[in-house]
């Protein structure tokens, strides 16, 4: 008694697991904002072009994009790979602005690399379906 029977002991979501996956990095998205601290947002949709202002952390991302269905933790690349990927290359384009001339980490080598090839891809992951 009080077991669940047939139910999964895959891992359900938490409210602190991150949701939106940002395939344009929050970090470098902010370096475009305005004043106002927004940045101009343009999408096609129903065969209109729509530009809105929107925070960078409401643009440039895709919910669950990163997402792995069927595993422990569905949140795992997410959390343990693109999160840290994109902080090493925050500090990375930091280094950049900055004119900070201190030897970069490799940590910041590689992030900076894998996301300026990632930019180079043309269109967001809709684009790609």
């Amino acid at each position: 008694m009080g077991r669940n029977r047939g139910v999964s002991h895959l891992h359900t979501a938490s409210m602190n697991d991150p949701r939106r996956h940002h395939y344009n990095p929050e970090f470098y998205l902010g370096e475009w904002a305005g004043l106002d601290g927004l940045v101009c947002e343009i999408k096609k949709a129903y065969g209109k072009v729509e530009a809105r202002r929107k925070s960078p952390k409401a643009s440039g991302f895709e919910r669950d994009l990163y997402r792995t269905v069927g595993v422990h933790d569905e949140q795992h690349v997410e959390k343990n790979f693109m999160s840290p990927l994109d902080n090493d290359a925050a500090r990375a384009l930091q280094k950049i602005l900055s004119g900070d001339g201190t030897e970069w980490s490799g940590a910041e080598r590689t992030a900076w690399g894998l996301r300026s090839w990632r930019a180079r891809r043309r269109g967001t992951p809709r684009d790609r379906r």
